[in-house]
């Protein structure tokens, strides 16, 4: 049986299955409210870079070093609360 983790794992891991490649958006609520992110397709010897901020907001994202957020594994990243949106 497949659990949320490993779907959401498998889903991070492959950016072939993202639908809006090549970025694939994220949320998770902090402190009730809605926080939204996304992943680009990295290096998987890289730490995994995440960026606040929406598939709209690309461009401005990627280049503003403090929108950015770092994870070793796609295991910390479900830990710390996000999800596939």
């Amino acid at each position: 049986m497949t659990t949320e983790r490993d779907h959401e794992a498998r889903f991070f891991a492959d950016p072939g299955e993202w639908p809006n490649w090549p970025v694939l958006p994220v949320k998770r609520w902090l402190n009730h409210d809605l926080e939204c992110a996304f992943l680009t397709e990295s290096n998987p010897s890289e730490p995994i870079t995440l960026y606040i901020g929406t598939i709209f907001e690309v461009r401005e994202a990627i280049m503003d070093v403090a929108r950015r957020r770092f994870y070793p594994t796609f295991d910390d990243l479900y830990d710390d609360g996000w999800r596939v949106d």
